[in-house]
């Protein structure tokens, strides 16, 4: 599916593990590298989209909650204020606060 966001203002930022990949040893490495462990992060989340006030704060918060996963996540959004898309490995989205997302179908 694809989806719009509608912003007045602010910044978006998305980080993913679905690019930047590959096979070492038989595992799935990818870019992102937590700093608790030196390793590719292994949290359940697979994208996460946040909206803040600036780009550098989007960027490093999209990061940060990716690797910290979606309950603990979630809760690092809320306590700054602010709001984001989190899509767990299986697909489930899971909305912090309200986004401006529209459908392509909303659109045509």
């Amino acid at each position: 599916d694809c989806a719009v966001l509608a912003l007045n203002g602010g910044a978006v930022a998305t980080s993913s593990i679905g690019r930047r990949r590959w096979q070492r040893n038989g595992q799935t490495m990818h870019h992102l590298i937590d700093p608790r462990t030196g390793q590719p992060s292994d949290s359940d989340l697979h994208t996460v989209t946040v909206l803040a006030d600036t780009a550098e704060e989007a960027e490093v918060s999209a990061k940060t909650v990716l690797m910290l996963g979606t309950q603990a996540g979630a809760s690092w959004l809320k306590r700054r204020d602010l709001r984001g898309l989190l899509i767990d490995r299986r697909g489930r989205e899971h909305s912090v606060g309200t986004l401006p997302i529209y459908t392509m179908l909303e659109i045509a």
